[in-house]
């Protein structure tokens, strides 16, 4: 009588999938949160509300159209105080930004590392003394 040998099963451990859409607030109570665990192809989509949060990016994106790392607000109107664009390949889109100190300090700010690689879309910024 013929046996069947015994399987042999591998368990390969794999990197998490990227391109992936992180929700804020559904997955991550703050934009914060989700740009610390954004890698390049992802998009953080923040929910419509108010996020009292001066946003700072922890990692570039990559080259390439799909390589960007994309902070997208959807679903109505999404304010933060503002962004600080340290790295390349980031993209913003769409956010309300009101400013983080005090009056005529909206801003998206991009420092070195976060050259012109990185882009805003449809940000609103309110004018001097708005």
């Amino acid at each position: 009588m013929l046996s069947t040998p015994p399987a042999i099963v591998f368990t390969i451990p794999h990197a998490p999938l990227h391109g992936a859409t992180l929700a804020v607030p559904a997955t991550y109570a703050t934009i914060t949160a989700c740009a610390a665990a954004a890698q390049a192809t992802d998009t953080c989509l923040v929910s419509a509300g108010t996020y009292n949060e001066y946003v700072e990016t922890v990692r570039a994106g990559s080259n390439g159209g799909t390589g960007r790392i994309t902070f997208r607000a959807t679903g109505g109107t999404v304010t933060v105080k503002g962004f600080r664009i340290k790295h390349q390949y980031i993209t913003i889109d769409g956010f309300d930004i009101t400013g983080y100190g005090g009056i005529n300090q909206a801003s998206i700010r991009v420092e070195p590392g976060g050259d012109d690689r990185a882009g805003a879309v449809d940000p609103v910024v309110p004018a001097a003394g708005a």
